[in-house]
């Protein structure tokens, strides 16, 4: 087996990030191209087990560093949300979504929607991150409804 590792998943109906340990059982690449990455844990949690496939999810990875294991939730919690939000500007279906064309019109919208000057506030400012989580649910129940 693998080296330990933290894994993070944001639990969007919860709103908080839930934390696991586990460790690399597998890593292989399929023909397609894509990667599946096997991870045994015993802890986790039964909406993510009942999750169907196909289901996207905010997935971090990290070792464990046993000999420094302090890591800053909150400044976690914060690159979570500018990643995202970088993410969402260079996705064209969202770009499609709120009828904008290209990244940097993309970033403008969600900047005035989020009431922030620059993504990087998203680090920090709570509110924005609240409605950073809104957009988001309303472009995904839009993006999967078809």
């Amino acid at each position: 087996m693998g080296a330990p590792i933290a894994i993070g998943v944001l639990a969007e109906e919860l709103n908080n990030p839930f934390g696991f340990e586990g460790k690399k059982h597998r890593i292989n690449q399929t023909i397609s191209g894509d990667w599946h990455l096997t991870v045994t844990s015993l802890d986790l949690p039964d909406w993510l087990v009942h999750t169907p496939p196909g289901v996207e999810l905010d997935l971090r990875m990290t070792a464990i560093d046993y000999d420094n294991p302090e890591v800053n939730l909150k400044d976690e919690l914060g690159k979570r949300y500018l990643t995202r939000s970088v993410m969402l500007c260079k996705d064209a279906f969202f770009q499609n979504w709120i009828n904008v064309e290209g990244e940097q019109a993309a970033r403008d919208y969600l900047c005035k929607r989020l009431g922030i000057e620059s993504r990087a506030e998203l680090r920090t400012n709570r509110e924005a991150q609240q409605k950073l989580d809104e957009i988001f649910r309303e472009f995904r129940d839009h993006r999967f409804s078809r």
